[in-house]
């Protein structure tokens, strides 16, 4: 199995010895904020670096401050370069609690605990230290921060994007124990892609399919692809990068754990739980030929030895080795009997045997002459050149996003990029197997800038043009809510458009009728506007701005309006330039189902009581004419009985002028007006006035004029 990631390009330094202090320093990182200026004292206002989310930090020692805060004086690496300052105690996040031991004195069921010594050595007796004693809640264990996180989860992930943040709710629904920390690298995510793929960096199994096979010049010639790092090995496809660097594809129960940080924890970490992940292979319950000790028994001392995790020792050499046929474990490869590379440590090339002989060689440098000595020196190398230089998890041990020592991106120990999946798959799977998978874990999370709004798809699976997608959703808060999208709302909004299949009439509705725009309170003459600038990609004419606010006046809806804007080839136009599906706004008033009716009856309204309609009123005549319920000429004969317009207390003079207007659409001739005034002299009615003229041929061709 693949696994050193070192190439011509200089994927690791051959020449750097592991770092055994820094293997032996107690780790933490940087929780609870999104990023802190680490200060030059405690309380300081000088800052010496600005830290991240998930950066790593060697402890030193807990101090006092005068006002009773304590804090953490940390020795942190950024760029290379050292600096030690001062972090307060609730930032400072430790994986193992027993590490937390050695950076003060804790009486736990009696038993005392020792320091860490300055030159990384542990002292015979224990150091009294009583600010740990008094105030136990400051230390930072694991345990105490699953609880915290538990109690505020939605304060734990608040530096998460939003979409990290539903699986990481599932995700804590089943396991409430576990504790998740955005690791704020500040790469743009492009960036990190086209580093990652360099010729060499970034290999799958020949035998995967083509959709995760590379064809760039150098990886594909004449119909083929090329073998790198041995015949069976090629380039990934950049679709495949993307899908296994994308951190959210790794938010699944099974697929957690390669961002799981890796520093030893001896409360969980067991020798029955290494056996359980060595299962079924040539190391379970095996012991080693030369040694005394069982494969487990090695992991562990070999983990607690180095400060690093040894279930990721043994998953990692189960991934490097399958079957255990390997001439670099075998001890018999003519030239170099009785060298043994569990990890694959150095061993790269194009051919086998070139792989071979330069694993070999590098056992032979190191001195691995027994399989339990290359099993605890590469647990060595691992966490010196890995795990304690902040890349402590799997992920960041294929993808070198951490720029604390190495720079970014070369420094990896895998080209495989199924490598920290299928590593971390075998520890969930072992986990679940021994029941601890309700304990308390960390796990650190990459974020990215200018990601992919979603999780990226599988090679082969067609994907949404999205930064169309995204252009469209910013044009709508720009347009209706005059300001830039938030980063919930486009992920929201493009989850709508992409996963749950809403039409682009659609999510321009909920931005018109969204209670933020309603709260702007915008005139009819800025509405329209808007919605030529939305759906006409420009802005209005004065004749189409007249009519649009005549219809407005006329009765019908914003909805109404909003619905024939969609309707329009311009609107489609620009649905088609950003690639989304367009559909159409549904009405659900009457009085925009029955545009006819809703004339008519605003003209009533208008004529009769020089107003224009309420809608609830609107409504309910344009439903009763609609349906059959009411004949308009009933309906203008209630209008015109109703008590609003006796309010006004017309003469008969303005009556028969009003009913003229009203049911004629004219004013009144002179005979004509005259001869109705004498009949209401005479002993007719208002009421049967009222009858003649909502039942006369005029209003009928009012009537018919309105499709009624």
């Amino acid at each position: 199995m693949l696994a050193q990631s070192e190439t011509v390009e200089e994927l690791l330094d051959q020449d750097q010895e592991p770092d055994e202090a820094a293997a032996k320093q107690v780790k933490a990182i940087l929780y609870g904020c999104t990023e802190y200026g680490l200060r030059v004292e405690p309380n300081a206002i000088d800052e010496l670096i600005t830290l991240y989310s998930g950066h790593q930090m060697a402890v030193k020692t807990l101090v006092a401050a005068e006002d009773g805060s304590y804090w953490y004086e940390v020795e942190v690496s950024v760029s290379g370069i050292s600096y030690c300052g001062y972090v307060p105690a609730e930032y400072v996040l430790c994986n193992a609690v027993d590490n937390l031991d050695t950076i003060g004195y804790e009486n736990r069921g009696g038993v005392p605990f020792s320091l860490m010594a300055e030159d990384g050595e542990y002292s015979e007796e224990p150091v009294e230290n009583g600010a740990l004693e008094e105030q136990p809640e400051l230390v930072m264990e694991l345990d105490s921060v699953a609880r915290l996180a538990a109690d505020d989860f939605e304060a734990s992930i608040a530096g998460f994007p939003e979409s990290y943040k539903a699986s990481l709710r599932t995700l804590h629904a089943a396991h409430p124990n576990w504790v998740f920390v955005p690791q704020i690298t500040n790469i743009d995510w492009n960036t990190f892609i086209e580093a990652e793929m360099s010729p060499e960096r970034s290999l799958v199994p020949r035998s995967m399919d083509d959709a995760y096979k590379g064809k760039q010049p150098w990886a594909y010639q004449n119909g083929d692809y090329v073998g790198l790092s041995g015949y069976n090995w090629v380039q990934a496809s950049q679709e495949a990068v993307e899908f296994y660097a994308d951190p959210r594809n790794g938010l699944t129960e099974d697929r957690i754990f390669q961002f799981e940080l890796l520093t030893h924890n001896e409360t969980y970490q067991t020798e029955a739980g290494v056996e359980a992940i060595i299962n079924g292979t040539f190391m379970s319950h095996a012991i080693m030929a030369d040694d005394v000790v069982t494969y487990a028994q090695a992991f562990c001392l070999a983990g607690r030895q180095a400060n690093v995790s040894p279930y990721m020792l043994a998953a990692r050499v189960r991934q490097e080795q399958g079957a255990g046929t390997s001439p670099l474990i075998s001890g018999l490869y003519p030239g170099y009997e009785n060298l043994y590379n569990f990890f694959n440590i150095g061993a790269y090339g194009s051919t086998e045997t070139e792989i071979w002989v330069n694993g070999l060689n590098r056992a032979r440098e190191n001195g691995w002459t027994s399989r339990y000595n290359s099993i605890a020196g590469g647990a060595s190398v691992l966490s010196g050149n890995y795990i304690s230089k902040g890349q402590d998890t799997l992920y960041l041990q294929k993808f070198d996003v951490d720029d604390s020592y190495y720079g970014l991106f070369s420094h990896q120990y895998m080209q495989n990029i199924l490598g920290a999946y299928n590593e971390g798959n075998t520890a969930y799977r072992a986990y679940s197997n021994i029941g601890i998978l309700d304990n308390s874990f960390v796990f650190k999370i990459p974020v990215y800038r200018n990601m992919p709004i979603n999780a990226v798809p599988q090679p082969g699976v067609s994907k949404y043009n999205e930064a169309e997608i995204k252009a469209f959703i910013n044009r709508l808060y720009q347009n209706i809510l005059t300001r830039e999208a938030d980063e919930s709302g486009l992920y929201f909004w493009y989850n709508r458009l992409t996963v749950d299949g809403a039409t682009a009439a659609a999510v321009t509705a909920n931005f018109v009728f969204s209670q933020e725009f309603e709260n702007q309170n915008v005139s009819d003459d800025v509405f329209v506007e808007r919605m030529y600038l939305t759906m006409m990609n420009r802005s209005s004419d004065a004749s189409g701005k007249a009519y649009w606010l005549d219809v407005l006046n006329s009765g019908f809806s914003r909805r109404y309006v909003l619905a024939k804007f969609v309707s329009s080839q311009e609107f489609t136009n620009v649905c088609n330039s950003y690639g989304v599906v367009k559909g159409a706004v549904d009405l659900r008033e009457a009085r925009d189902k029955y545009p006819g009716i809703t004339g008519f009856v605003t003209r009533l309204y208008q004529t009769a009581l020089h107003r224009r309609p309420e809608v609830d009123g609107l409504n309910y005549w344009v439903q009763c004419i609609g349906t059959k319920q009411k004949t308009p000429y009933f309906a203008a004969e209630q209008i015109v009985r109703s008590q609003e317009f006796r309010n006004y207390n017309y003469s008969n003079d303005e009556y028969v002028t009003i009913l003229y207007r009203v049911f004629f659409d004219r004013e009144p001739d002179g005979a004509g007006k005259q001869y109705w005034l004498n009949r209401m002299s005479a002993g007719t009615s208002r009421e049967e006035v009222l009858r003649y003229f909502a039942y006369s041929e005029e209003f009928k061709a009012i009537a018919t004029s309105y499709g009624l």
